[in-house]
């Protein structure tokens, strides 16, 4: 039978609004298993065929196994059915020549071992193209590429499958666009020692594995995917680096949303929105550094929706961490050297951001609210916290056994307990901070040394302004403006060896059941140039010092004194003003 081209230009529409074309060297050969084209057999059609050739197959079932060995088109009409009957131990496509062109079809019925795909595309092919097929049903995975490049895998329903839905080993530059891959075996697509690939606007759901996982991949791009119902993570990163994750949806995945999980270093992702993921919405596992998390949309996690575990120098910024059930940020096991900025972090069930075992991060102008704790520390230093807002929280800032740590210009408001609570913190400094309207203390400091807390308004809380308590001693407390705080102004219970300099200490303790107190303190501390609105000394000489000492009564009448007590009028006023 004569099935070459006569015509000039033969022109075939595939069904994604391509055009192949028939030259006048090629032919378009049909395939019919009812005998109405040139040939009843796939195979037959390949074996006959040149390179360039289209073969249409016509609608119908096909109980065979093919290898496609020339640079062929393959275009089922109608919806033809490739079902070897699991009789072959290979795949049902083999594709072994470039620029090969698979379309239409459903491909189930392999049995080959879990290294194939059921379209199976081999070493050195590239330019091929699988485009608007139904891959199902198959005892290995959908589509597997093998050191190889350049190929398109666009508009396939890829479900059912008994291992992977697409796997990519050793390749690069393939683009995995708008295919819908589920409830396979072993996950949706996984990537292994391949660069530079596009995985595009796919919904991959309900795998009984891993939604997408890269594993010593880089440079890939994961865009607009609709990734969510994966029994484990949505996405999965094991030293992987330089790979960009941006726009895509994960929902209700059974691990974590994104996971990178060791050695994963300068990666992207960024704008992604990530709910109710069972463990966390994004995880970072070290060592990993240098990658950016920016501009994501996490709530609802069983755990955080930000975890740095042991990984440094990264980026977090301008994330939206809400509802999740520990923390909306958590740094642990020395994750050193972070920037964690102009994130919102709230509704989160224990903190806003929590760093335990971590050092020398940076976090700056986050806002943090409506959780157990705003923002805790433990067992941590050298913590640079500037310019956050913390507020609604239960306590606005609670830190344990820390060193070194800067909180500066922050500010802190309408917690229901303390403020700020400091326990075991040593050499640290609390610096130029707004601190106001709390439940409880504004500053609660207990069992630290040599910590400097100065510059700071304090106000309208409803116990002390700075309560010291529990062997607090060498703490240099200096140049504070602390007003209206309900039991009193500094309360100094238990400790030595602190030093009190100019503090603005006006109309604290209306609350006490003492009366009114500006200043109290039960041990042996240095007060000095104080300002107190309860002041009735004079300034005869007019050098702003009163002529006599400010008595700062104790527990069992003790008194210590401020040899040198500033006059300030315009505090005076203030205090009048605000009788008034």
């Amino acid at each position: 039978m004569d099935f070459r081209c006569l015509i000039l230009t033969l022109l075939v529409i595939t069904s994604a609004g391509e055009i192949a074309f028939a030259t006048p060297s090629s032919a378009v050969i049909t395939v019919d298993d009812g005998g109405n084209g040139d040939f009843k057999i796939i195979q037959d059609a390949i074996n006959a065929s040149e390179d360039g050739d289209v073969i249409v197959v016509l609608n119908g079932t096909y109980h065979e196994m093919l290898v496609v060995d020339k640079s062929i088109t393959l275009k089922g009409e109608g919806v033809p059915i490739i079902d070897p009957q699991r009789r072959y131990d290979e795949p049902v496509i083999n594709i072994t020549a470039s620029n090969v062109v698979v379309e239409g079809f459903k491909v189930t019925g392999s049995k080959a071992k879990c290294m194939y795909g059921a379209i199976n595309i081999m070493v050195d092919c590239t330019g091929c193209k699988i485009l608007n097929n139904t891959i199902y049903n198959n005892s290995m995975g959908g589509i597997r590429f093998f050191n190889t490049s350049d190929h398109e895998i666009l508009g396939n329903v890829i479900c059912d499958n008994e291992f992977k839905g697409i796997g990519i080993i050793d390749t690069e530059n393939v683009r995995i666009s708008d295919n819908t891959i589920y409830n396979n075996g072993r996950g949706g697509i996984c990537v292994v020692r391949s660069d530079t690939n596009e995985i595009v606007k796919n919904e991959v759901y309900e795998n009984k594995g891993i939604g997408l996982d890269l594993v010593e991949s880089s440079n890939n791009t994961i865009l607009n995917n609709e990734i969510h119902l994966n029994e484990e993570e949505g996405i999965y990163l094991e030293a992987s680096d330089g790979n960009v994750i941006v726009e895509n949806t994960l929902r209700e995945n059974m691990r974590s949303g994104i996971f990178l999980d060791g050695n994963c270093d300068v990666n992207t992702i960024q704008n992604n929105w990530i709910e109710n993921s069972l463990e966390y919405g994004i995880s970072i596992y070290g060592p990993s550094e240098e990658n950016v998390v920016a501009n994501n949309t996490l709530l609802d996690s069983g755990l955080s929706g930000i975890e740095l575990s042991k990984s440094s120098r990264n980026v977090i910024s301008n994330n939206r961490a809400e509802d999740n059930w520990d923390s909306g940020i958590s740094l642990r096991d020395e994750s050193n050297g972070n920037k964690i900025s102009s994130n919102l972090a709230g509704g989160n069930e224990r903190s806003g951001i929590k760093i335990i075992e971590s050092y020398a991060n940076t976090l700056i102008a986050n806002e943090l609210y409506e959780s157990q704790n705003g923002l805790l520390i433990m067992y941590s230093g050298d913590n640079d916290i500037q310019e956050n807002r913390i507020c609604n929280s239960t306590y606005g800032v609670y830190m344990k056994n820390v060193e070194g740590e800067l909180f500066a210009s922050n500010w802190v408001y309408n917690n229901s307990d303390d403020g700020v609570q400091i326990n075991f913190a040593r050499d640290s400094k609390f610096l130029d901070n707004e601190i106001h309207d709390n439940g409880a203390d504004g500053i609660h400091l207990s069992d630290s040394e040599n910590n400097v807390i100065s510059r700071n308004s304090i106000w309208n809380n409803q116990e002390y302004g700075i309560q010291i308590l529990d062997s607090c001693k060498t703490n240099n407390i200096t140049d504070n403006v602390i007003k209206n705080c309900g039991l009193g102004g500094i309360y100094l219970y238990k400790g030595s060896d602190n030093f009190l300099y100019e503090n603005h200490l006006i109309d604290n303790g209306k609350l006490s059941s003492f009366g009114a107190i500006n200043a109290w303190d039960n041990e042996d501390n240095e007060w000095e140039m104080g300002c107190y609105s309860d002041y009735e000394g004079e300034d005869l000489n007019e050098d702003d010092i009163g002529d006599e000492p400010y008595p700062i009564r104790g527990r069992r009448d003790k008194i210590s004194w401020d040899n040198t007590p500033l006059i300030d009028e315009m505090e005076h006023n203030e205090s009048s003003t605000a009788d008034n």
